[in-house]
This record gives C-alpha cells, sequence and structure tokens, in this order.
C-alpha cells in the first residue's frame, strides 16, 4: 500500500521546498539466527530480512546506501545505516514465495543503537530507505534485543581465542577506567586499559599481546577491570 506524505517532513526541510512522495509498504524479519539481538554477540553485524508488500516496488531498486534501522529512546543513537558491502537480494528464508534483500548491520552500531537496553525485552523498530525512483519504504516490526543486566558489563569474544580478541565493558557513568591482565600465577601481564575519566557507553581493547605486542603464550589469563560503576573479573583463555 503506497501513502503520500511530504518529504520536507521526512527531511526536515522547509516547507516550501517539499515535495509529494510515495512511501511504500514494505515488511521486515530477523532470520532465526538473528532473532535475538545480543549486543555482545562475537558476530561482527547482525542482519534483517526486507521485502517489498504486495510487489509495490523491486528490490532491485532499493537504493542501498539510504537504508536505516531505526529505534527510539534505546541508546546513545536513533538510527544507523547498513553496511553497504553487506546487503544483497537473499533466498526466501520464510518460504512465502516472495524474495528478500538482506540488510546488515554493524555490531558496534548495534550496540550504540539499543546501549540503554537491560535484560531481555522486545524492541519496536523501523526499517526504511529510498528507491531509486525517489519513493521511500518504511517496514515496522519488533526485535528481541539481550541487552546488559548490569554495570559494567563485560564480554570477550573470542574466549578461547587465538591469538587475540575483543574485550569490551560497557559504563553507565563517567569515570576512571583501568583494565589489568593477570597471568594463572597473580602475576601482572600489562595494563590493557587506563582512561582517567571515562565516557559512559561502550568501550573495547584487544587483548592477547604482552606488553610489547608479542602475542602471549597459550594459558589461562585473568582480568580486573575498575570502573565508576564498580569492579569486575574473568578468566580467558588463549590456545594455539
Amino acid at each position: 500500500m503506497a501513502l503520500t506524505v511530504s518529504d520536507g517532513t521526512l527531511a526536515g526541510v522547509d516547507s516550501t521546498m517539499a515535495r509529494i512522495v510515495a512511501v511504500l509498504e514494505a515488511r521486515a524479519f530477523a532470520a532465526p539466527e538473528n532473532r535475538t539481538v545480543r549486543l555482545f554477540a562475537s558476530r561482527p553485524s547482525a542482519c534483517i530480512q526486507l521485502e517489498p508488500v504486495g510487489g509495490d516496488f523491486a528490490l532491485a531498486d532499493v537504493n542501498l546506501a539510504t537504508v536505516r534501522l531505526r529505534s527510539a529512546g534505546t541508546g546513545v543513537i536513533d538510527e544507523i545505516a547498513a553496511l553497504s558491502g553487506k546487503l544483497g537480494i537473499a533466498r526466501d528464508r520464510d518460504r512465502n514465495g516472495v524474495p528478500e534483500l538482506s540488510a546488515c548491520f554493524a555490531s558496534e552500531d548495534v550496540r550504540e543503537l539499543f546501549q540503554s537496553v537491560t535484560g531481555r525485552v522486545q524492541v519496536d523498530v523501523t526499517l526504511d530507505g529510498v528507491l531509486e525512483s525517489g519513493a521511500r519504504f518504511v517496514a515496522a516490526f519488533s526485535l528481541e534485543a539481550q541487552g546488559v543486566g548490569g554495570y559494567p558489563a563485560v564480554a570477550v569474544a573470542p574466549n578461547p581465542l587465538n591469538p587475540s580478541a575483543k574485550i569490551s565493558v560497557v559504563t553507565s557513568r563517567p569515570g576512571r577506567m583501568v583494565l589489568w591482565l593477570f597471568d594463572a600465577q597473580g602475576r601482572l601481564v600489562r595494563v590493557v586499559l587506563n582512561e582517567p575519566m571515562a565516557a559512559p557507553g561502550v568501550h573495547e581493547a584487544h587483548i592477547g599481546e604482552g606488553p610489547g605486542g608479542a602475542p602471549l603464550p597459550s594459558g589461562i589469563y585473568f582480568y580486573r577491570i575498575e570502573t565508576a560503576d564498580g569492579a569486575a573479573t574473568g578468566r580467558v583463555a588463549i590456545l594455539k
């Protein structure tokens, strides 16, 4: 179904410059492997399936650079752009006879979009974009998002690692942040992070290297992080 709206409303331009454009209904859904958006997922991206409703437009006409995933009030940003190299015509994942386009989004962007989510909740989102004709498409749907259970929230992926891994820390308050890495005997290996005033949000660093940058030998290591939200500890394994 097509609606007509002023693109001055959509783009925020002066009403004297507005013109009437079509807004076409689309359908969007998450494939089974993306049904729950985990903020600390080890996957490098999260993908959404897009299909037209009633044959109103062709997927080949979608301007890939305009595809956005939007969610208001769930994070530090309200919209994220699809990865230009991660879009393409997919097979019919839900077997309804309508081919789909798969729009993928970087995990770092997804974390910022849903950063305020705690626990496991259903989030109302929209997927929209522009066609080569200038018409817009919009699909409203819901995603299950799994956020942090408390602060600071820490995740290491992959774990075990070889030769290195990314450690992600989410904080809710500004303040000093220090991350130490110890070996199995409790000896300090290196100070991974030392920020006198870290802003709230997601902080990331790589572990797996010693003080000089050389890869660490196989074994069990422990980290301790102290933030304005409190302290957290954990274990990582290096397997080679």
